[in-house]
Parts: C-alpha cells; structure tokens; sequence
C-alpha cells in the first residue's frame, strides 16, 4: 500500500531532476560578468532566527531601480538567471534572496512550520535588500504576497509580479486524498531524476546540475499547502491592490492554472491576469516566450 501511495506522489508533486556537485555553488549563482555579492541577513520566522543568503547583481551600466525576487518551493535563485539577465540589461540592480531551508539559507531542507513563514518570509525581504522598489516572486515565492495582501499588510513595492504563482497544485483533489492515505506511511517522496521535461534544455541541465538540490519532498509540505488552501476557502477575502500584475502558464504542469486563474481574479480583481497561452511553470525559460516574458516585466517596472 505503502509503495503505491509513493509511486502516484511521484508522479503528482512538483517536477523533478538529477542531483550534481559539479559546479562550484559560488560559480552557480554567477550571470555572465556582472558583478554579484553575496550576503546574509537575519530573519525571524516563527520564532526562530535564520540566517537568509541573498545574492545582489549590480548593471554594468547605470542603475534604474532596484528590483527584489524571490523563487520557487524546492529550488534556489539560479533558476531565475533568465529575469536576472534581461535586468541587468536593462539597467536595473537586482537582489534575489532565497527562502529558508533552500539554496545557501539555513533552515531544514523543503521543510516550514507552516504556510504562515512565507507570510514572515515576504515581511522581512527589505531588510535584505532595503532599496527596492519593485518585487518580482516565481511559483510558492508568491504565497506570502498573498497572505500579506489578504490581511491588509503593506508591502513597500511599486510594483509586484507574480510569475506562475502557486495557490493550488495540479491533480489537487487527488493529491489530498493520496495524502490523508500516506501520511502515516512514509516522510517524503525521493525526487525522480527523469521527470524533468521542459521546453528549454537548459533549464533541464539546471535541474541536473543544481548543487543544492532537494532529493526528497517532506509529505509535511503537502499538508500545509492542503491547510492553507483550506484557509483560503473559509476567509474570503481581497485586496483592491492595482499594483499587481500575474503572469500564468497556459501550458503549467505544476500548479493548477485554471483554478489558480480564476480564484485570484476574483480575490485581487484589480490586478493585471495575463495567461502565456502554452507556457510552462518557468516561462521565462521558455524559448518561444522568453520574449514576450521580458516585454511584459519591463513595460510593468517602467509605469
């Protein structure tokens, strides 16, 4: 029972790849020639003081604006080098921090008390990167903009892009049903070095070659995100926020677009939905929507 509950997981959680040492992890964060700092600030997250690694990249020309990112559940801030690089190109200073227990931050590995530390998480981004007038976040890295927006928190930003963001993932009724079966039976779910199939190769090479990466996703993840969309579906509330512009993948294999689509279309019916016919959770990394990606972030940061 037990090992079926494990081979349909598998194939339901978020997309996975091989694990590498060979790159230097200080050579990973790296984009092109542009000069990179890495940092470490303390943030408090339900209680406990972490020490958060953020990673600044300053324009080769002269500077914009400072723009703030954060990514997704199980990754780092490399898998954002495509915004990075048309930033900095741009002329804009970017700072990508990366939550607790991933990448170079403390923390247990994939794990959280709660969906309530990313809300923590969100709160504290300025202490790391104090100049930013702009957030852009990927995936599970919007969860706490939500849940700040929701409870009428400010946040100090010009203007917020959410790229492909998370409130439910795909196959979500199975998944809670699979779940409440195996949580009992097994800690985690092993990550399948064959599942990650994007459209862009070189994101799959980033995958294999990632040297923090995450072989196991904690079955406790999948319980918070059941409680918080539990959460969600009790409290209905909205933010008029104007400021906001979410991008989705028409073709996202991950989260569940439809649903996430119109669920925040009526909880934030203010900001800008704009869905990427055909693209995948990483549409940035798209070759055919890297494009149309840059054309809509950079039209965003300039009103």
């Amino acid at each position: 029972m037990s090992h079926y509950i494990i081979l349909i997981l598998i194939n339901i959680l978020i997309s996975t790849s091989t694990f590498s040492t060979e790159i230097n992890p200080e050579q990973w964060y790296q984009i092109d020639d542009f000069p990179m700092k890495k940092n470490s600030t303390e943030f408090i997250l339900t209680g406990r003081k972490y020490q958060i690694a953020s990673y600044t990249y300053l324009p080769l020309n002269a500077e914009k604006a400072s723009v703030t990112t954060v990514h997704g559940y199980l990754v780092n801030c490399a898998y954002l080098a495509p915004i990075h690089r048309f930033l900095l190109e741009s002329g804009y200073k970017v700072t990508c921090i990366e939550m607790a227990g991933l990448g170079q931050s403390e923390g247990e590995r994939a794990k959280i008390a709660s969906f309530k530390t990313y809300q923590e998480f969100i709160s504290q981004l300025p202490k790391a990167a104090p100049d930013s007038k702009f957030l852009i976040t990927h995936s599970t890295g919007a969860v706490g903009v939500f849940d700040s927006l929701f409870s009428k928190k400010k946040l100090p930003y010009k203007h917020i892009i959410l790229t492909t963001p998370l409130v439910r993932i795909r196959k979500y009724q199975f998944t809670k049903i699979i779940y409440y079966l195996g949580r009992y039976f097994i800690d985690g779910v092993t990550r399948d070095p064959k599942s990650a199939d994007y459209k862009s190769e070189k994101l799959n090479e980033l995958h294999r070659k990632d040297p923090f990466w995450i072989s196991e996703t904690p079955v406790s993840w999948v319980g918070n995100l059941i409680e918080w969309n539990n959460e969600l579906e009790k409290n209905e509330m909205t933010a008029p926020q104007s400021n906001i512009t979410i991008i989705y993948g028409g073709s996202d294999q991950v989260v569940d677009t439809e649903y996430n689509k119109n669920f925040l279309e009526k909880r934030i019916p203010n900001a800008s939905h704009i869905l990427l016919e055909g693209g995948s959770h990483y549409p940035f990394w798209d070759p055919d929507l890297q494009k149309k990606f840059k054309q809509i972030v950079l039209s965003k940061l300039q009103l």
